[in-house]
């Protein structure tokens, strides 16, 4: 089914009227081939999409499996924007399966979002063939509290890369378990941003697999922590034997505004060779008193202070995403959820 316009996408009739509207009023307006899968549907709205890429769904014991084959040697030229909606009560449950073949360069975005609060259980598996780069934009921004748990897995071949930056803002309770395999010469950079407010729950568990040689991977976890949430980090760089000359780097900063809170990170390396390198790094800090003091004396209020200095130790990750146009939607995104 092609559709033209997003406008004529509010025009299908099994789509609730409450789901329209938030499409209408809160989907991003940037160019893009955008791909709706609502419930169980799919809508798209670009035209030659199937000359790209091919898109089909099965249901299996009462998940909904969504598969995406990228063709070989494709130049895509514009994003590709897939937007998950649940408008429903009852829990449902996806799996993604991306399939990229070799020599590809382009980027996505997905993006789930909950209408209501409710449940949602998802798994995204990706596998990129050889000689492919990859930018990868996952959201989890929501104006409705739901709980989240998440599946990732990941499959890096000989010479790709993957570029992935991840933004989970204003969840209730998330949990994320990820496990990235890398192969010979294959490249993996992880950025993840994570705002949990006044009582939200955060659990991430990464792995990161080595499994040949001349492989990278850099990790890093910026988060901005309020009062009475928690937050658990449990990070794992495994560097096999056959996976030699590889190098690996694993660093979270933490930025704290209320003492009330409490912070687990338990970072861990595997080395199972003597030429890889690995460097980890851990940073817990409050806003610096000498800085307040000097904004007071400049006419600033403490509120405004606060602000200032969330959105600068946060504006720093939204360099590695190219797109300039989508770089001010996510930076305006998160400034409102801040304020």
């Amino acid at each position: 089914m092609y559709i033209k316009t997003i406008n004529n996408i509010l025009n299908i009739n099994n789509i609730k009227e409450k789901t329209k509207k938030y499409i209408k009023k809160k989907i991003y307006k940037f160019k893009s081939i955008k791909i709706f899968i609502i419930n169980k549907n799919i809508y798209y709205t670009y035209k030659n999409l199937f000359k790209i890429l091919n898109i089909t769904k099965k249901k299996k014991n009462n998940i909904n499996i969504f598969k995406i084959n990228i063709l070989k040697n494709q130049i895509i030229k514009k994003n590709i924007y897939i937007i998950i909606i649940n408008n429903l009560k009852k829990k449902i449950n996806y799996i993604l399966y991306i399939n990229i073949q070799k020599n590809i360069k382009f980027s996505f975005i997905t993006h789930y979002i909950s209408i209501k609060n409710n449940n949602i259980k998802y798994k995204n598996i990706i596998k990129i063939k050889k000689l492919s780069h990859i930018y990868y934009i996952n959201l989890l921004v929501n104006n409705y509290l739901s709980i989240y748990k998440i599946y990732n897995y990941i499959y890096l071949n000989k010479k790709s890369k993957l570029d992935i930056t991840n933004f989970y803002i204003n969840i209730k309770k998330i949990k994320i378990y990820s496990k990235y395999h890398l192969n010979k010469k294959s490249n993996l950079t992880i950025n993840n941003i994570s705002i949990p407010k006044f009582k939200n729950k955060f659990i991430f568990k990464n792995k990161i697999i080595h499994k040949y040689k001349n492989s990278q991977s850099f990790y890093k976890h910026k988060c901005l922590i309020n009062k009475q949430s928690k937050i658990s980090i449990n990070s794992l760089i495994k560097i096999k034997k056959q996976s030699k000359n590889s190098i690996s780097y694993l660093i979270n900063k933490n930025l704290y505004i209320n003492k009330n809170f409490k912070l687990i990170n338990k970072p861990k390396i595997q080395i199972f060779n003597k030429s890889s390198k690995c460097k980890h790094k851990t940073i817990m800090t409050n806003i610096n008193k000498n800085i307040i003091f000097f904004l007071l004396n400049r006419g600033i209020n403490i509120k405004n202070i606060i602000k200032i200095i969330s959105i600068s130790f946060i504006k720093h990750i939204l360099k590695y995403i190219k797109n300039t146009n989508l770089k001010k939607i996510l930076y305006n995104k998160i400034i409102s959820k801040i304020i």
